[in-house]
Formats: structure tokens, sequence, C-alpha cells
């Protein structure tokens, strides 16, 4: 991944688990905006998409804790 890259999901991840987190389940309450922010974290390999949202893998963990 590029740096644009990483520093896009950086900001996009954070966003996601302060507003959309709780439980470290995301739940994007079917906003647009929050159900692409989960998809493009799941092609990344750091949210598993399950109901409306999705939870951290350890690698989405480990990317959170990084940045």
């Amino acid at each position: 991944m590029t740096a644009n890259e990483e520093r896009m999901l950086a900001a996009i991840a954070h966003m996601c688990g302060q507003y959309m987190e709780e439980d470290g389940v995301v739940d994007h309450m079917w906003m647009s905006a929050g159900e692409l922010a989960t998809e493009i974290l799941a092609e990344y390999g750091l949210l598993e998409i399950e109901g409306r949202g999705g939870t951290w893998t350890e690698a989405g963990k480990a990317f959170l804790a990084s940045h």
C-alpha cells in the first residue's frame, strides 16, 4: 500500500472507530458513507463484514494501534 493509501485508510478507520464503533463492532447504521467506509476497510483486511457493519480483524486492531 502506498503512503497516501495508508494515510487515507487511517483517517477512515479512526472515523469509523470514533463514530460507529461500540465494543469493537462497527455499525454503519445504513449511512451510505459508513457503508462504503466499512467496505473499503474490509477490502484491505482491516474489518470483517458482518451484519450492518463489521468487527475489526487482528490486522485492523494493529493498524489502528500503530496510526
